[in-house]
């Protein structure tokens, strides 16, 4: 298994009327979330949306030669996933003319820590993110993509890469920690 952390940046949430700015990915030890490889950002500025899709659907979803699914060889690791799947599955079918379908997305593995981070936050959605370190730099994002500052959408999406992976080796230390109730006993990892 190899898990990336992994995210966009975009426009704004319309795939149909928004264009993708940023995808960026990190290989992180399964073991304790640490990085693996340096951060990758591909920029819509540098490489084109087209080419950024065609090359992530090769890597994420489908062998170029078999075209059989991948579920194992890119394990996304990042909060709010749902949104990143939605968003890059229209731009495939736009540019692809191929549909990632709801079977692949249901068997495929990833790990959201949204859903972490709500139960973290007494169960309340509004502010969640907060707990990553998330910046008010955020909604300026989908602005500076518009306005071609890209020296600002690096420093922020390598701002964010570092805050998240600080957290999750944190995630991946402390809930192992955790014991419920009727847990049955289990070993490390």
């Amino acid at each position: 298994m190899a898990e990336y952390y992994f995210d966009i940046e975009t426009e704004g949430l319309d795939p149909s009327k928004d264009r993708l700015c940023t995808l960026q990915f990190q290989r992180l030890s399964t073991e304790d979330g640490r990085p693996e490889s340096e951060l990758q950002i591909w920029k819509v500025w540098e490489k084109g949306e087209e080419q950024i899709i065609k090359d992530f659907h090769e890597m994420f979803y489908a062998d170029p030669v078999t075209e059989k699914p991948k579920l194992w060889g890119f394990v996304p690791i990042g909060e709010n996933l749902l949104f990143e799947f939605y968003f890059l599955g229209y731009k495939v079918q736009h540019y692809l003319k191929k549909e990632w379908s709801l079977q692949f997305i249901k068997e495929k593995p990833f790990l959201d820590v949204k859903y972490i981070l709500i139960v973290m936050n007494y169960g309340r959605f509004t502010g969640f993110d907060a707990l990553l370190g998330k910046t008010r730099e955020g909604p300026k994002v989908a602005q500076w993509c518009k306005e071609g500052k890209h020296k600002e959408i690096e420093e922020y999406v390598r701002g964010e890469a570092k805050r998240f992976i600080e957290s999750y080796q944190v995630l991946k230390r402390e809930i192992p920690k955790i014991k419920l109730p009727y847990a049955i006993s289990r070993t490390g990892p």
